[in-house]
């Protein structure tokens, strides 16, 4: 079922079930609208952007939710479902998918952000207990913007993807 990831840690996962995981995961981001994650987080910088800047924080922006995204739900040692809890219209068309995330007795509100899209639906915010990526990733983005730079953004965004593998091989 290309709906479940598998649970546990890679070191404990079958080469089969990292396969499974890494598939899911796939079909999952490409499902994302990046482009449009991107351009509502960065509001109104975005227009200031050159098209090399916009494609280069669009390739890092990728790189940071493929990383991050899924972090948690890679190394769960629980089994968790995913309960469809309804569908609410928004305008222009698009789509609140309500999801509940089960895992033991814990319930994890999880909510998709859809657009129409060649025929299909992509994601472009999700939002777990009240917290929206998009509202989260503006205010970082712009705090930043504002105190630094758009260049420094870039920085501190592959930085910070590069520093987190070394973190977790520091004995602890």
């Amino acid at each position: 079922d290309y709906r479940t990831m598998k649970a546990g840690s890679a070191s404990e996962l079958s080469a089969e079930d990292q396969a499974h995981n890494d598939t899911v995961r796939k079909r999952l981001l490409d499902q994302l609208d990046v482009e449009k994650l991107g351009r509502l987080a960065l509001t109104d910088h975005w227009d200031k952007l050159t098209p090399q800047q916009r494609t280069e924080f669009l390739s890092t922006l990728r790189t940071v939710l493929e990383h991050r995204s899924f972090k948690n739900i890679k190394g769960a040692k629980e089994h968790f479902e995913v309960q469809y809890d309804g569908v609410d219209e928004l305008p222009e068309g698009d789509a609140l998918v309500k999801t509940i995330l089960q895992v033991k007795n814990d319930e994890f509100y999880v909510d998709f952000k859809l657009e129409p899209h060649d025929g299909s639906w992509a994601i472009y915010d999700v939002v777990t207990d009240d917290v929206s990526t998009i509202r989260n990733y503006r205010d970082q983005f712009n705090k930043i913007i504002a105190e630094k730079g758009f260049d420094e953004l870039l920085h501190r965004m592959r930085d910070n993807l590069l520093e987190e593998p070394a973190t977790k091989k520091e004995p602890g």
